[in-house]
């Protein structure tokens, strides 16, 4: 279930505006590849939590029963789409990652690969129904005449193990070239060593970053979400993340943070160091509006957001 507080809030903008970036300029309709581990199912409950601030259950109360922000395709309308569902309960449910990037790529009539993985007894219960049903929850929250046709593979090996076989085979049997490619993890943590279940570390991390961008001659950005409140250990973290980055040829970072709640991009394109770093700071632009943009919606002076591009 989604967490309702501003790590959520954070890393649902960063993801969104990632994908909006990258969809540009896309007139041959390639397919945007999303990647996702540690998936929630794409609709299910809220829960509630103390850093709630930005993203309360006012807030989205007041954005459930007034008119659906524009333009459609920004994320406080895309959420207002989904705040409508169920029709006897709406408000009750949030969204995935994924999900809200299946709707952009509807808004934008862009297609896209969907590879989404989770253990069937995890976290959050088991998502795997959901996320196989993914395009039929779209069709719902847009009430379109038609489903989506994307590709949907879900996957039910644990973190790391989804990797070794599921994950490279599912590249290697997607032979159309992307117009780019989105990793996004969502674990409960990241550790430099030995991440336990649930969790990413150094090693792990550095093989999903060779698997999204191996052979890739598009540009490919790896969003991860960690945070804790022990900053002695954060920060750490966050380097050797952005050093798992340049090690497998990501060779800027970009690490959006509100409190202890980090988004890191690992950035990528097939030009090099510049243009890389050009993109990484395009994707610093369209999330500080896309922020700026969720406050003005819901009537709030914004918290604060620090972006920096390493």
């Amino acid at each position: 279930m989604p967490i309702r507080n501003m790590g959520t809030l954070l890393e649902n903008i960063v993801l969104v505006e990632t994908m909006r970036l990258l969809a540009q300029g896309n007139q041959e309709r390639q397919p945007i590849d999303l990647l996702n581990s540690f998936a929630m199912p794409p609709l299910s409950g809220w829960c509630a939590h103390r850093t709630d601030y930005g993203f309360s259950a006012a807030q989205l109360n007041a954005l459930l029963v007034g008119p659906q922000a524009a333009p459609a395709d920004s994320y406080q309308a895309m959420l207002w789409s989904c705040l409508q569902q169920p029709s006897g309960e709406p408000g009750t449910l949030g969204p995935n990652g994924a999900l809200l990037c299946s709707i952009l790529a509807q808004h934008l009539s862009c297609p896209i690969r969907l590879w989404l993985n989770d253990i069937p007894h995890g976290h959050y219960g088991n998502a795997l129904p959901g996320l196989a049903a993914i395009n039929a929850t779209v069709q719902r929250v847009l009430a379109l005449t038609v489903a989506p046709q994307n590709v949907v593979v879900v996957c039910e090996d644990p973190w790391p193990d989804c990797l070794r076989i599921n994950l490279s085979d599912t590249l290697a049997n997607w032979e159309d070239k992307p117009h780019a490619r989105i990793g996004f993890l969502d674990p409960m943590r990241y550790r430099v060593n030995n991440g336990a279940a649930g969790e990413t570390d150094s090693a792990s991390h550095l093989e999903w970053l060779r698997l999204l961008s191996d052979g890739m001659a598009c540009p490919v950005i790896s969003v991860h979400f960690t945070g804790h409140n022990d900053w002695q250990t954060l920060r750490p973290e966050i380097e050797q993340m952005h050093a798992d980055g340049r090690a497998k040829g990501y060779l800027h970072t970009l690490v959006a943070r509100h409190s202890y709640y980090h988004a890191v991009c690992n950035v990528k394109a097939p030009q090099g160091s510049e243009a890389s770093r050009a993109l990484a700071r395009d994707l610093q632009r369209v999330l500080e509006a896309a922020w700026g943009g969720w406050f003005t919606t819901t009537g709030r002076m914004p918290d604060g957001l620090t972006i920096e591009v390493l």
